[in-house]
């Protein structure tokens, strides 16, 4: 029943809705006592044992990195500080998980207390190789991390999924660039393209292959059906920059093999000159078994939802088209009042948002009886 507001710095932020739509501040929470250590912005939630795996990074600490595991009811499971090959974090907004492992970022953006004078805390270091630290789920121990390094400096901002292949393999999407400048943060000179590792527990090797098209732009906030997180999903989505100047101008739809072999791009939905989005998000179809022995029955079962922009009128819509068909006409669209062009967007299915209200319905009835007594 907990909804939280995330970023890199801090601890998460709680928030409260009401039944007419208004938002509180709870405040910054520690899961009492039990967090000591910022959480970045992408936690992962598995559907299939109800646990929420989460990472977080700091520079001028110990510690580069911590990553950990909290039950349906707050409870920790194991909180594991890690350190990377330099000493320092490198931007690790996101991470991965599979069935089995949670996959850390040790990217090649790194935190340089050097360029910290020059305004610049994080920078592209070409001599860092890109780094995965691949740790067993429910670990206590720094010391039962695998890392794996490439043979190539990358940044990866957002992941969109991970799972294994078999005992042996796992395999990483995520979207990376070779090149990039947090200067250059709109992506000019930096596009971000989709990127498949392949990772192989026995001989600690990576492969990896950049998924190349026809169609060229830079492709950033991927994802997948959220109840196949860390699981095999046949397709994943992203939006889609043509000009690569960090404006979405439509939305990627990737076809995905689940050994790595025939992955590519699918389809993209354009929304016109002059219409740009924040994140594409996925709602998954109720209807629709997100267990069912076929990936592909699934993943792209639902719908994408976008908060547009429309330079022309300076209007901002909702618009929501079928991930399924990818048909360029969304199915629902509505006018919304002045939205500012942002990042990132979250779907509260109904039940989670019933659940959210009836606790905090509960909490009131319970403070109020104790104010009574």
């Amino acid at each position: 029943g907990h909804l939280y507001a995330l970023h890199e710095a801090s601890l998460p932020f709680e928030m409260r809705l009401s039944r007419d739509g208004m938002f509180q501040s709870v405040g910054h929470t520690d899961l009492g006592g039990q967090l000591n250590y910022p959480v970045s912005a992408h936690p992962k939630i598995d559907v299939q044992t109800g646990e929420m795996l989460f990472h977080g990074y700091k520079a001028g600490d110990d510690d580069s990195y911590k990553w950990g595991t909290v039950t349906s009811n707050s409870t920790l499971v194991n909180y594991v500080p890690l350190q990377s090959k330099d000493g320092y974090p490198s931007i690790s907004h996101d991470f991965a998980i599979t069935e089995t492992h949670a996959i850390i970022l040790d990217t090649s953006a790194r935190f340089s207390p050097e360029k910290l004078v020059e305004g610049r805390a994080f920078s592209m270091n070409k001599g860092y190789p890109c780094r995965f630290g691949l740790a067993p789920r429910g670990s206590n121990s720094a010391q039962d991390i695998k890392w794996f390094e490439l043979d190539i400096p990358l940044t990866i901002m957002h992941t969109m999924n991970a799972w294994n292949v078999d005992d042996n393999r796992i395999i990483l999407w995520a979207h990376g660039s070779e090149d990039f400048d947090i200067q250059d943060i709109e992506g000019k000179d930096s596009p971000f393209a989709p990127y498949e590792f392949t990772f192989d527990l026995t001989t600690g090797s990576v492969a990896w292959t950049k998924i190349t098209d026809k169609y060229k732009a830079s492709f950033e906030f991927p994802q997948v059906h959220p109840h196949l997180i860390g699981r095999y999903a046949k397709f994943g989505f992203s939006g889609v920059s043509p000009r690569g100047d960090g404006r979405f101008t439509g939305i990627a739809k990737f076809s995905i093999s689940e050994d790595g072999s025939g992955s590519g791009l699918d389809t993209v939905i354009n929304f016109g000159e002059g219409i740009w989005c924040g994140e594409p998000v996925f709602i998954p179809d109720a209807r629709v078994n997100s267990n069912s022995k076929d990936p592909g029955s699934a993943a792209d079962a639902g719908w994408i939802l976008v908060m547009q922009f429309d330079e022309h009128t300076n209007n901002s819509y909702v618009s929501v088209y079928n991930a399924r068909t990818m048909d360029d006409n969304p199915v629902v669209k509505f006018f919304a009042p002045r939205i500012p062009y942002g990042f990132h967007g979250y779907w509260v299915p109904e039940a989670s948002l019933e659940a959210h209200l009836k606790y905090w319905e509960t909490y009131d009835t319970i403070a109020a009886g104790a104010r009574t007594c």
